[in-house]
């Protein structure tokens, strides 16, 4: 590859862009940056890539990563998935006829009245578990150098394909800066509207179906008056919204929409409890989970592959479907009335991110991996 410039280039959504993918490239760029040369380079500029050594695409099932996808498959590199499902930023990228062709060649030609009569209930793909069941991900894997996952269950849909090249599994990083660079809780909860004594159990992110919001908002409507629902965070589909909204009404929600940095580790400190529900699942590790997990806050998560290399200690899993309302009830009711087992799962939680999630193991692993291609 001689004339081609002797760096690494990430491409991928970066801040601004109103995505945690962004906010971990910018930081694994610059850390990365410290060892070895590196280009971050926007999806407006995906198209830059084919002048650089090596090429890492940072993908997530969204619209933002549509051109950070179609340049991994002009100029291949490796690909690390955020998500191991990209059926939803396909849908919202590809024609009708150029979707029927991609599930075809995802499925098999057998399945392309399947994948038409998917388009056509494309409305429903937020919450119907078959455009998970799907996740569209072999002409991307086909085409990649490699494939970095961050857990067990993106592994295994990357690996159950049979062009997957090598795929590397690493931990998603995550560290908390220190409680005394923020506010007190008292300025903190001012400035939201956040009465004095409240248990304040919150959902960070992209509101969409899968984060299960009905459940806790019903949830925390069973624990009465004491408890305040804190949502950070817009939604991704207004139809969601608008079938919530009465509830959402409630003057034991606060809504903020999404915050900057400084703004979501000031409401982060001021959490007791973090809900990060995912169901139906799409191979995905949380940052926002792992990041309250640093900063000593319990949160509670759907039992699955994704996160079972959490201890069991350091985090709260429930289970879905039917169970899903009372269990989360319980267990948001026990860590009320049980502060001290509130603080020991965070001390948990805290431990197990430091150990095994921080910024300098991390970028061991991509020096690794950039020196196998």
């Amino acid at each position: 590859m001689s004339g081609l410039l002797p760096a690494t280039a990430i491409v991928s959504p970066l801040p601004p862009a109103p995505t945690g993918v962004a906010e971990y490239s910018a930081r694994i760029g610059s850390e990365l940056a410290k060892h070895t040369p590196v280009a971050l380079l926007t999806p407006a500029q995906a198209g830059r890539a084919r002048e650089y050594e090596r090429v890492i695409y940072q993908i997530g099932n969204n619209g933002l990563h549509a051109p950070v996808y179609r340049a991994a498959l002009e100029r291949r590199g490796v690909v690390e998935l955020h998500d191991a499902v990209l059926h939803h930023m396909l849908l919202g990228a590809l024609t009708r006829r150029e979707y029927e062709d991609e599930f075809a060649y995802n499925e098999g030609e057998s399945k392309r009245p399947l994948g038409a009569a998917l388009w056509r209930e494309r409305a429903l793909s937020g919450a119907d578990e078959r455009f998970f069941h799907y996740p569209l991900l072999r002409r991307l894997v086909e085409s990649a150098a490699g494939v970095i996952v961050h857990n067990r269950a993106a592994r295994r849909s990357a690996a159950a394909l049979a062009g997957c090249p090598k795929i590397w599994e690493i931990p998603h990083y995550a560290d908390a800066p220190a409680r005394s660079l923020f506010a007190s809780d008292e300025a903190l909860r001012r400035r939201w509207s956040i009465p004095a004594g409240s248990f304040v159990v919150a959902c960070f992110g992209h509101q969409r179906p899968t984060k299960r919001l009905g459940s806790v908002l019903e949830a925390c409507r069973r624990l009465g008056a004491g408890c305040l629902l804190l949502i950070v965070g817009d939604f991704v589909e207004r139809e969601y919204e608008r079938a919530l909204s009465a509830r959402l009404e409630s003057p034991r929600v606060v809504r903020i929409p999404y915050v900057g940095d400084d703004d979501f580790w000031r409401l982060a400190f001021l959490t007791d409890v973090c809900v990060n529900l995912r169901y139906p699942p799409a191979g995905e590790t949380s940052a926002n989970a792992l990041k309250l997990m640093a900063a000593g806050k319990p949160v509670i998560v759907t039992r699955g592959e994704e996160n079972e290399a959490l201890p069991a200690g350091a985090v709260v899993r429930i289970d879905s479907g039917e169970p899903e309302v009372e269990m989360l009830t319980a267990c948001l009711r026990w860590l009320m009335e049980e502060p001290e087992a509130r603080a020991a799962v965070g001390r948990e939680a805290a431990a197990h991110v430091q150990a095994a999630h921080s910024i300098a193991r991390v970028i061991h692993e991509y020096k690794n991996i950039i020196s196998c291609f």
